[in-house]
């Protein structure tokens, strides 16, 4: 399993929470308070990379906190459009302390799948399957299937059971079956206070691909998060792996932009891209995302390494 240490930040009474990715090298301090004072931030947030051979710094951050970050060579990556309220947006901001961590990990990949988004999506989509949420009975079949779907993809070979239960307690798994058998698993990440929901797994069988088992399991889930009056959904995909990404854009998620050299799957480092979509509960203007809050050209977006 990834390694994490949970981190606080104390600055004048306002307490901000990280995690520090072991794997990664990395810490993220996701959806800061709204009052934290981001120049006193970065500066913690440098402090404790210098001390403990942290390469990326990530921060999740109200449109306020942009000016401040930016002081300490921070640049905004992606961005969230409306995530905490009408007209109030998440910018997603990043730097790397190593040369190594900086720009894409693996630039020409993304281009590739950058240049077959809009053509696949123009593809038929498959049929519709039928999915349902899992129960706490499934938790060690839901376990099982994802192992096997890790190993495939070169994974290390990890009990997923503990994971699969916390997620069932406090998000969303769900899944599509075919004669007894599971073909897919989808779980998601709730946050009920900011009424938004993320996907952070999906598994699908090999024999199921093509058969519209991830199209049917996003929409089914975004039925149930509708009736919760749940505002956004959004994924991080690695970037360089087309089928994801393709399939998010068929099921009408916006681009937001690209995490670089983010997380860490298999031993590979990965960048990810950013997709979000509105729901309908929340959707009372039409915008787009580029008249927004535009991500940062990926030229333009290499984190800066000079120091504050």
């Amino acid at each position: 399993m990834t390694q994490q240490t949970h981190l606080v930040f104390d600055m004048f009474g306002t307490r901000v929470q990280g995690t520090r990715n072991v794997d990664a090298q990395r810490i993220r301090c996701r959806h800061i308070p709204h009052d934290a004072n981001a120049l006193e931030l970065g500066h913690l947030l440098l402090r404790h990379a210098q001390q403990n051979d942290v390469e990326r710094l990530s921060v999740w951050a109200f449109d306020r906190h942009r000016p401040g970050l930016r002081r300490h060579g921070f640049v905004q990556e992606a961005f969230l459009p409306h995530f905490y309220g009408e007209g109030t947006h998440l910018a997603m901001m990043g730097r790397a302390l190593r040369p190594t961590r900086k720009g894409l990990a693996h630039p020409r990949q993304v281009r590739d799948v950058d240049l077959v988004l809009d053509r696949a999506a123009q593809r038929p989509r498959p049929p519709r399957q039928q999915s349902r949420p899992a129960t706490t009975a499934d938790a060690k079949r839901v376990a099982a299937f994802l192992a096997d779907v890790h190993r495939a993809a070169g994974a290390p070979d990890d009990d997923l059971v503990p994971m699969v239960r916390h997620v069932m307690k406090s998000g969303d798994v769900s899944l599509v079956e075919r004669d007894g058998d599971i073909d897919a698993v989808l779980l998601t990440r709730l946050d009920d206070k900011r009424r938004a929901a993320e996907l952070i797994g999906a598994g699908i069988k090999p024999s199921a691909y093509g058969r519209g088992c991830f199209s049917s399991l996003v929409e089914d889930l975004e039925q149930r998060l509708t009736l919760r009056c749940y505002r956004t959904l959004f994924a991080l995909v690695a970037a360089r792996v087309p089928v994801v990404n393709v399939q998010l854009q068929r099921l009408g998620f916006g681009f937001r932009g690209t995490l670089q050299q983010e997380c860490v799957f298999a031993g590979e480092v990965e960048d990810m891209n950013v997709w979000s979509k509105r729901l309908p509960s929340a959707s009372s203007i039409e915008t787009t995302a580029a008249s927004i809050v535009p991500p940062e050209p990926r030229a333009l977006a290499a984190p800066l390494l000079e120091r504050p």
